[in-house]
């Protein structure tokens, strides 16, 4: 090999190196700013993720305090007609450099009441700075009594097709978690709310897909027996009560007068029946079933104006079979009205029965607008409606 072809090809290794060396501090430059970045952006993920706690945290205080402070609660301020927010928790730190500022818009609903909380989730490194920050919405529905007892409310543990084919009066409003289907000769004298759908043919008033249709409300036996307690109405067995007056001494025993004055909340870790006249207002409550087995109706003919109605609260069903009934009910299981019968007051169960149909019975439901329930006959509800993030994200 000459010496003149030896230098031509190191020429060219050299023009080559020379061509390779710039696409190589490139990619370099390039790999540096790109693991620069994904650093970075891990970095940024955990901030948002450090804000979108904080916001978190926020609703879950509020939700906290609706259920834990009726009297903040009660008096927060309705939202007027430009449904301005107000103001709940101001920006409070947490733990990590994180924080959240809520504020929140209180509306009156058909049914129950909305609390829509905004809360804002931020995160400031130490120099104080935002670095993240996210907006999250919720809408919490809040229901008591008053919202139960409206009618005849039927809440299956999930949306269920549930008909009404002619053996039902209600003068009162109905309310369903699924699909009211209101055929045959049906008389409803109220709105119909359901959370899916209502039978396009019915003429009444109607609101399917109506989001405050409330939960069922829990029925936590300890939360009646601690209140049955005070006043030493507790029962261990199947229990009979019948012709009961506020103004007898309270007697144990099958038939007897049961004083109503001294708490007027009876726990009843069993099945009761019940049935004949009464004088006053109380709250039976039952772990089993509760079946009236003669009308239940009150000596003056009518209850007090303002006074209340007798509460039946049962874990499993109430009966009223073929009975005419002054009272409002809560039954864990189903309603149960077997060969029609006559409700002066107003329901709320997981399910209905009212087998027989129009040639065998028919079921008779009047709303009593002026007999307000008891105040322990349902503790205030919370349900979740609504969990979103808003945009766009700082």
């Amino acid at each position: 090999m000459t010496l003149k072809a030896l230098s031509a090809r190191e020429g060219q290794a050299f023009l080559l190196v020379l061509m390779v060396m710039p696409v190589l501090l490139v990619l370099t430059l390039s790999l540096g700013t790109l693991i620069q970045h994904q650093y970075q952006n891990v970095f940024k993920e955990e901030y948002f993720l450090r804000a979108f706690n904080a916001a978190e945290t926020g609703i879950e205080m509020t939700i906290a305090g609706i259920m834990g402070e009726a009297c903040w609660y009660e008096t927060f301020p309705q939202s007027g007609p430009d449904g301005n927010y107000t103001g709940v928790f101001e920006e409070t730190a947490i733990n990590g450099g994180a924080s959240f500022e809520v504020d929140a818009q209180k509306q009156q609903e058909d049914i129950g009441i909305s609390m829509r909380i905004k809360s804002v989730g931020r995160y400031r490194t130490g120099s104080g700075e935002t670095e993240a920050q996210k907006t999250l919405l919720s809408t919490v529905g809040t229901f008591e009594a008053g919202d139960y007892l409206r009618g005849l409310t039927v809440l299956p543990h999930e949306p269920a097709n549930l008909a009404f084919d002619g053996n039902l009066i209600l003068d009162g409003d109905l309310l369903v978690n699924g699909d009211a289907g209101i055929t045959g000769s049906t008389e409803i004298y109220g709105v119909v709310y359901a959370s899916r759908g209502v039978t396009e043919t019915w003429p009444g008033n109607k609101y399917p897909g109506y989001l405050f249709i409330p939960p069922f409300p829990e029925i936590d036996a300890n939360y009646y027996l601690n209140k049955a307690e005070t006043a030493g109405n507790v029962f261990h067995t199947d229990m009979s009560f019948k012709n009961w007056d506020t103004a007898a001494e309270k007697t144990e025993g099958a038939g007897k007068v049961y004083d109503t004055e001294d708490g007027g909340i009876y726990f009843v870790n069993g099945d009761i029946t019940i049935g004949g006249n009464y004088r006053g207002a109380a709250l039976f409550f039952a772990t089993g079933n509760i079946t009236v087995t003669e009308s239940l109706t009150p000596v003056t003919g009518g209850p007090d104006t303002g006074a209340g109605l007798p509460a039946l609260v049962a874990m499993g069903d109430v009966d009223i079979r073929d009975h005419t009934v002054f009272a409002n009910l809560l039954a864990g299981g189903c309603l149960r009205a077997l060969g029609g019968a006559s409700l002066h007051g107003s329901a709320c169960a997981r399910g209905v029965d009212f087998r027989g149909g129009a040639s065998t019975g028919v079921i008779r439901i009047q709303r009593q607008e002026k007999q307000v329930p008891l105040q322990e006959f349902i503790p205030l509800t919370a349900k979740i409606l609504e969990w979103k993030e808003l945009y766009p994200v700082f």
